[in-house]
């Protein structure tokens, strides 16, 4: 995933779609990876 770190940062908190970013490589990866972070 590539992006500005704003970008990346606001996707890890879920406040941006991940459409934002660039994936290279499989998108459904990308959005199981960031769907492994935890916001407590």
């Amino acid at each position: 995933m590539t992006g500005t770190a704003g970008d990346l940062l606001l996707a890890v908190w879920r406040r941006l779609p991940l459409e934002v970013l660039t994936v290279d490589g499989d998108g459904l990866q990308a959005a199981a990876m960031i769907g492994l972070v935890e916001l407590e």
